[in-house]
């Protein structure tokens, strides 16, 4: 996909290619759901010391409660049960999706309507699974550039050359809306 032009016009295209810096978004984005596992919590695809921040601030008690128990899993079991109960009576929402449960606490949001609560945490959720599943692109506006050697004048090459990058656009038809404008905007 990095390598398709979206766009082409004279010494100018622009091209679509996988936004994979996943990291931790929550490091730099606000408002996202903490994430629990409902399995062994140190067993993090990512880092084991992301365990602890994607947690939030549940992931201790959750650890304890897998561990006092002795159970490797607990998918709708006490642990869950009583984490859920807690960020219900904190005024939060959670929601369990395959084998995580994403929660939401009102301090995290800003804002203690439920509702608004619920959107936030369904589209924090859509935004996470988006990552995982590689649904997020950026674009890279490049300029066809032509290199003359000092010494040799008469041996150039041409290579595409980065004028203007940004990615972290969820969906396909999201991220060609922003190419085709970031593209007209360099045509000026």
């Amino acid at each position: 996909m990095s390598t398709d032009a979206l766009l082409e016009e004279g010494d100018l295209r622009v091209r679509l290619e996988y936004d994979e810096f996943f990291g931790d978004i929550r490091a730099y984005q606000d408002g996202l759901p903490h994430e629990l596992r409902t399995f062994d919590p140190y067993s993090y695809g990512r880092d084991r010391r992301d365990a602890r921040e994607v947690g939030g601030p549940l992931f201790d008690d959750w650890a304890w409660m897998l561990r006092r128990s002795q159970w490797r899993e607990d998918p709708e079991g006490w642990a869950t049960k009583v984490i859920r109960r807690w960020v219900q009576m904190q005024g939060g929402v959670s929601d369990i999706v395959g084998r995580r449960l994403f929660y939401l606490l009102p301090e995290d949001a800003g804002n203690t309507d439920p509702d608004l609560l619920k959107r936030q945490l369904d589209g924090g959720i859509a935004e996470i699974h988006a990552w995982e599943n590689g649904e997020v692109y950026g674009y890279v506006v490049e300029r066809l550039t032509e290199w003359v050697q000092k010494d040799k004048p008469s041996e150039t090459r041409t290579t595409w050359e980065s004028e203007d990058s940004c990615g972290g656009y969820i969906g396909y038809e999201h991220a060609v809306e922003a190419a085709t404008e970031a593209f007209e905007y360099a045509k000026l």
